[in-house]
């Protein structure tokens, strides 16, 4: 399996359980995030991640946050029509 680094920096196996971990709280900040209505409740929240789990867990988190609401809120095509 490939390596990752994990935000304290350490390289791991990208199936080992502190990935899995890591990710799983990516997702959960995420999943938080998406639920908040308010753009100010939302950096809060960032700004709240930065101070317990660091500068790099939060970065982390705005990329795939960003990721997250592009797709959420992007247009969606219509369907194309069969002749």
């Amino acid at each position: 399996m490939p390596s990752v680094t994990l935000i304290d920096g350490r390289q791991v196996d990208s199936a080992s359980p502190e990935w899995r971990a890591e990710c799983l709280q990516r997702q959960r900040h995420i999943d938080t995030l998406m639920s908040l209505a308010l753009r100010h409740d939302r950096a809060q929240y960032l700004a709240d991640v930065e101070k317990a789990e660091g500068p790099e867990a939060a970065r982390r988190l705005r990329e795939r946050f960003a990721e997250a609401w592009t797709r959420k809120h992007q247009p969606q095509e219509a369907p194309k029509e069969t002749t």
